[in-house]
């Protein structure tokens, strides 16, 4: 005990806590738990809590009941009891995190960078919008294009341009990172924000002009001590010529972090630019065509499953966060794949288990439509994990544009969105593009009681200008499974 005084003592006196923060965050706290009841049973929040609250709030100094009670500080942070998941709270538990202060105003509204957790997996940062009555609320602040948010090193090295989630809790909102291999000692996060949305109305899509920008310094040294890398160099082959080496798994205070590299074989490169050619594929084609999903599984040393790409988070079960970036290396393109996710608490050798791989390949899938055959009903086709049907034809005026043109009532149904691309071709082979009016999807269950998202679309044919005789509604790309894999490999814990 004597040893955490002094020790509290060193931090109170270094002016390392924001008091004013504290007292404020407290006060509110405090008066929060009055109204609801104070109980031993209620949140935790026991007498022996509140005499240390009121100590520090008399002065006695938030490091002291820090010292003497490591959750008090835990309880008034912004990651406190927000429904993060249980590496976040962890991590702050053991002191991973740190009150930033950082804010910038503009336009009287400002932000507020409350608090960072940050180690070799990821970094969590939570910020508040504020206006100039004091008045708080969350928004997504890079909602539109103009806005940047990303990370660098104290050199201004990009390290990751994306941020890999975003949730709302309460008056906070949080953004978490990926960090790769290698990460270095002193990190920036930096805020670059020129358009604010507006706060009036859950759906309000308004925003205001500004120069909002902030750097925040983070440093990492402390979470780059404790944590433990395992190098892996193992391989997998799968059947459609992508290679996945596992490069390395990380132990961090959050979270365990498995990079994966990946590269096509020579002969699946060439089987990837005869569908282009295939295709008369645009650059986007191509980059479709190179995309794919693992379909993985990481199981503990007892074989229960711990982690599924087939679920979410949200789910349980699914990975915490998922990071992809390519790079070149020696003239060859490699992708980087960073699966985030909590690793069991007992010891022992992890396995990840590759189920199966889905590409985007050229489709057979077509639709023939005529005013004829849809007066007598709506004509279905199915695909892989898809099923499509064209319910009518007609001609409608496109909201946009205001002309007159042919309108197919289109239902999609399909297991995992293929981001499906169509086009139609007239009885002389014409092609048209299509324009999809934006609707919400609704998620169904199928007869077997798996998720089945369902979409109605309003797609109008550009240029189209009276009905067919004859069309065919038809499919660029759609997704292939290639699965069985039946690949697997060691995931060792960390030596102590």
């Amino acid at each position: 005990m004597e040893h955490r005084w002094k020790n509290a003592k060193r931090q109170y006196e270094s002016h390392q806590l924001d008091m004013v923060v504290f007292k404020k965050r407290l006060y509110s706290k405090i008066e929060d738990e009055k109204k609801g009841g104070l109980s031993r049973k209620r949140d935790g929040w026991t007498m022996k809590k509140i005499a240390l609250a009121t100590a520090a709030v008399l002065g006695i100094g938030f490091s002291v009941s820090v010292a003497v009670s490591p959750t008090m500080a835990n309880y008034v942070s912004s990651f406190l009891n927000r429904h993060l998941d249980n590496g976040v709270q962890n991590a702050v538990d053991k002191g991973y995190a740190k009150w930033t202060g950082a804010s910038v105003t503009d336009q009287g509204i400002t932000i507020k960078v409350a608090d960072v957790m940050a180690d070799p997996a990821r970094l969590v940062v939570s910020f508040q919008l504020e206006d100039g009555k004091g008045e708080k609320w969350v928004k997504h602040l890079i909602k539109h294009k103009e806005n940047k948010m990303y990370v660098t090193d104290e050199n201004g090295q990009v390290l990751t341009e994306h941020f890999s989630q975003y949730v709302r809790r309460d008056d906070y909102g949080y953004y978490q990172f990926v960090l790769g291999e290698n990460t270095p000692k002193k990190l920036q996060l930096h805020m670059e924000l020129k358009k604010m949305e507006t706060r009036f109305g859950e759906g309000a899509n308004d925003f205001i002009d500004g120069d909002w920008k902030l750097t925040v310094p983070i440093d990492m040294d402390k979470s780059l001590t404790v944590s433990k890398t395992v190098p892996l160099e193992k391989t997998i082959e799968t059947t459609p010529g992508l290679t996945i080496k596992a490069r390395s798994i990380e132990y961090t205070p959050s979270a365990a972090r498995l990079t994966l590299e990946a590269t096509w074989t020579e002969e699946a490169r060439k089987r990837l630019e005869g569908f282009g050619k295939q295709l008369n594929a645009t650059e986007t084609d191509m980059k479709k065509l190179k995309a794919y999903d693992l379909n993985y599984r990481i199981k503990d040393a007892d074989g229960n499953e711990i982690v599924s790409s087939s679920r979410s988070m949200a789910e349980g079960g699914g990975p915490l966060l998922e990071s992809f970036r390519k790079g070149i290396e020696n003239g060859v393109e490699k992708d980087v794949y960073d699966i985030v996710f909590l690793p069991p608490k007992q010891h022992g050798e992890m396995t990840f288990e590759l189920d199966g791989v889905t590409l985007q390949e050229p489709s057979l899938l077509t639709i023939p439509v005529s005013a004829d055959t849809l007066a007598k009903g709506p004509v279905s086709k199915e695909g892989e994990g898809l099923r499509v049907t064209v319910e009518s034809m007609s001609m409608e005026q496109e909201p946009e544009s205001k002309k007159t043109m042919v309108a197919l009532h289109v239902r999609e149904e399909y297991k995992v969105n293929p981001n499906l691309e169509w086009y139609l071709t007239d009885e002389k082979n014409r092609s048209y593009d299509l324009k999809n009016e934006p609707v919400p999807c609704q998620v169904e269950a199928d007869s077997n009681g798996d998720a089945l998202t369902v979409c109605e679309r309003t797609m109008f044919v550009k240029g189209m200008e009276k009905l067919p005789k004859k069309a065919e509604l038809k499919l660029r790309m759609e997704p292939k499974y290639y699965g069985h894999l039946n690949s697997r490999l060691s995931l060792p814990m960390a030596k102590e």
